[in-house]
């Protein structure tokens, strides 16, 4: 039984990098052969942690956005997110086509800011074992909606008959009905739900025999730290929707964010934002309003009331 797990990266910082690294240092701990693609440059230190890598060029990005919004009296916050579905299924082509041509039989297909628990690690075998013997030809972990894109696995034979991907804008139009990777999946596998090992989600949070493990470490969302446009002028925002208290500096301003509060202040000139998770840190520079107001707006807006 030839196995391997492909991971799906974007490793567009530091912050993005020490995650991908811890991630990989602990699939290293199955006996899965590992195989990384990317629409980014994979560096020679992160190469050789893995068995193999693709590097694709072409990140199409689509112009519609998933969208983030917060309120309350005081203001509201809306954060655009550009469309990455088409990048993620190519990673997956790639991925899983490289996998066939080398032989491999079975596959997992995960992102690289999943940090599986050590002690979740048998879990990978476990299901694929259950799958082989139930003669199955597929795993997915399922929530009350639709099967979850963080982690599937199955025949790589199978997968690469019935998918069928798509790999460019043309493509995905005529594949598409939601302008989402999980319902589209589901749209297009489920009517052979018959062949599914299935497994349980919840929401990307917990994964069934994944339990102790920390998914979707990089979800957009979980820290939000922009410079937005609003009614009163440009603004630094960051908040916190993760489950820890991130320890913050915004150009020599430090203070602690806690699950689920926020922070802003007017923008000017250049902010230098460093945020610890605990682990990681991550850091961004801004210069606003200046030439790069266009992008920043493209990025969401601040609008306050009463003001």
């Amino acid at each position: 039984m030839e196995k391997i797990i492909i991971i799906d990266s974007y490793h567009s910082s530091d912050y993005h990098t020490e995650i991908l690294k811890e991630c990989l240092r602990r699939l290293k701990k199955t006996d899965y052969k590992l195989l990384l693609t990317s629409h980014l440059p994979i560096p020679i230190e992160i190469q050789s942690q893995v068995d193999y890598c693709v590097y694709d060029r072409e990140n199409i990005l689509l112009d519609s956005a998933s969208h983030y919004w917060y309120a309350n009296p005081e203001f509201r916050v809306n954060i655009n997110q550009l469309g990455h579905s088409i990048a993620i299924y190519r990673n997956m082509i790639s991925g899983v086509t490289l996998a066939h041509a080398m032989g491999f039989d079975y596959f997992y297909f995960t992102h690289g800011d999943n940090l599986f628990d050590f002690g979740d690690l048998v879990s990978f075998d476990k299901f694929l074992n259950e799958m082989v013997e139930g003669n199955k030809k597929m795993i997915f972990f399922q929530d009350e909606s639709w099967y979850d894109s963080l982690i599937f696995g199955g025949e790589i034979n199978y997968f690469m008959h019935y998918s069928r991907l798509p790999k460019n804008l043309e493509e995905y139009e005529s594949y598409t009905k939601f302008k989402g990777p999980e319902p589209d999946f589901f749209y297009h596998l489920s009517p052979n739900q018959e062949n599914f090992l299935i497994k349980t989600c919840v929401k990307n949070l917990k994964f069934e025999g994944f339990e102790n493990s920390e998914m979707d470490k990089i979800s957009n969302v979980k820290i939000i730290c922009e410079v937005l446009p609003s009614n009163l002028g440009f603004f630094t925002y960051l908040m916190n929707n993760s489950s820890r208290k991130l320890e913050c500096d915004v150009s020599g301003n430090s203070f602690e964010l806690h699950p689920g509060c926020y922070w802003y202040a007017p923008a000017s000139g250049e902010i230098c934002v460093s945020i610890f998770d605990g682990k990681f840190t991550l850091t961004k520079k801004f210069f606003a309003p200046g030439e790069n107001s266009e992008l920043y707006s493209k990025k969401g807006s601040l609008e306050f009331f009463n003001n």
